[in-house]
Order: C-alpha cells, then structure tokens, then sequence
C-alpha cells in the first residue's frame, strides 16, 4: 500500500489523504475474536506440534507450516522450552 500511496502522491511527502483507508472504529480489528485468546491457542498449537513430532524443532515447524526459525522465535516470545529426554 505504501508504494501505490508513493506513486500516486501529489505532493513530495506523504499525507493521511493518500491512503485509500480511512482509520476509524469500525476498520479496526476487535481485542477479543468471539472469545478465542489467540496467544493461547497459539501457544497450544505449538506445544501440540512439539509433541507429535517428538521436539524435533525442525519437525514441528514441518507440522505448522513455518520456518524452524520463525518456531524458535515463537518458543522465545511465549518462553516456551524442550527439555530433552523429557517427554
């Protein structure tokens, strides 16, 4: 959006006018998605994901369609840790 709102610009900067969306109440997404907590049933998912594929990290990436390093990134920001030879 930024590169059409750039091309498209009248001036040599950028104003809220060049943006097609208006930011309002309404465009904004809702806190809470019909009471699903996001951050938990992502966390869930990736505990899940750790587990079917035995810890294997590169498995459970596999398993959720991401990269071992966005996986590891995830497990960093919802400190989530595999302790090996537990399972």
């Amino acid at each position: 959006m930024a590169e059409r709102a750039i091309i498209l610009c009248e001036g040599n900067s950028l104003t809220l006018s060049d943006f097609p969306i208006k930011a309002s109440k309404s465009n904004q997404a809702p806190a809470d998605t019909n009471g699903v907590d996001l951050k938990s049933t992502e966390i869930k998912i990736i505990i899940e994901a750790l587990h079917n594929s035995k810890y294997n990290q590169t498995a459970a990436a596999d398993l959720l369609g991401i990269s071992r390093d966005a996986l590891i990134r995830k497990m960093k920001k919802y400190n989530i840790s595999v302790n090996k030879g537990k399972e």
